[in-house]
């Protein structure tokens, strides 16, 4: 079965990469699986670290919401650490045939170029990329 990994930060983009992933999924009758990392960052209090773990649990549940409507049944991951390491490591250890992301994310500064989680994603994976 064709497996594809999902990429979301909850970003405009990353729902637009939704809407391909399910486009591309429909046809393949391909397993969708939705990722979403948590960056924690050392030095903040624990309670800012547990709000972007909420925040981050939102994204996934919106993203299910979409794919539920659309009577997709996907699976959703939750992970912690550097966004695009994590994403490489999971495609590859998954077993996936594409990663479906955003061009660009929620992030400040980085954001003005491709967009630092996707660029190194881009720059990193072993497996197929596509950009949305």
């Amino acid at each position: 079965m064709y497996k594809i990994l999902l990429a979301s930060d909850g970003s405009k983009h990353s729902f637009k990469a939704a809407e391909e992933a399910y486009k591309l999924a429909s046809p393949l009758q391909a397993k969708i699986t939705v990722i979403a990392v948590v960056q924690q960052m050392s030095g903040l209090p624990l309670e800012i670290n547990k709000t972007l773990e909420d925040n981050t649990l939102e994204v996934l549940e919106k993203n299910k919401d979409f794919f539920d409507k659309k009577g997709v049944e996907i699976e959703t991951l939750l992970e912690h650490g550097d966004p695009g390491n994590i994403i490489c490591e999971v495609a590859d250890e998954g077993g996936y045939d594409l990663i479906i992301i955003g061009s660009s994310g929620l992030g400040s500064i980085e954001g003005l170029f491709l967009g630092s989680v996707s660029n190194k994603v881009v720059h990193s994976a072993k497996t197929p990329v596509m950009i949305v």
